[in-house]
């Protein structure tokens, strides 16, 4: 009963706030700014603020409306684009290498405060060669925390 009634209040808000939107912002929402690419050439776009981590697509948020900004990821862009990169010249050698996480990954946005939260719990990260091969994981403990966009 708890997941029907908040499917509808959820329903109810996505009607209300599309109903406050403009055309503008409507289609504003269909499309996104694909990140800076390197070694394909593609600059980062200007629309995309400094502060954004790049990643595959970053759609501007509505703030008069409480929409956040959208970050979309892809697997083969975000963490490995064989045979794109300078330095897959050498295969079977290895690397360290550092990946970062935006935090927003693990969090879950609060309408109500207008804020990011992330549960208290343990969370695991895996990575291998590919989705079907992650031989590679870790868990952390995160305590609960709550932050603005």
């Amino acid at each position: 009963m708890t997941v029907v009634a908040q499917n509808k209040i959820a329903e109810q808000k996505t009607k209300q706030t599309e109903a406050k939107m403009t055309d503008d912002e409507r289609f504003s929402l269909i499309t996104s700014l694909v990140g800076y690419v390197p070694t394909l050439g593609i600059p980062k776009d200007n629309r995309i603020p400094n502060n954004i981590l790049m990643s595959a697509g970053y759609t501007p948020g509505i703030p008069r409306l409480g929409i956040p900004n959208i970050q979309s990821t892809d697997a083969s862009m975000g963490v490995t684009n064989p045979g794109y990169r300078p330095d897959d010249k050498n295969p079977g050698e290895t690397k360290t290498v550092k990946l970062t996480m935006d935090k927003r990954i693990i969090a879950d946005f609060n309408w109500k405060t207008q804020s990011w939260e992330i549960k208290k719990g343990d969370y695991t990260f895996a990575l291998g060669k590919s989705s079907t091969d992650l031989s590679n994981r870790i868990t952390i403990k995160m305590k609960e925390k709550t932050f603005k966009d």
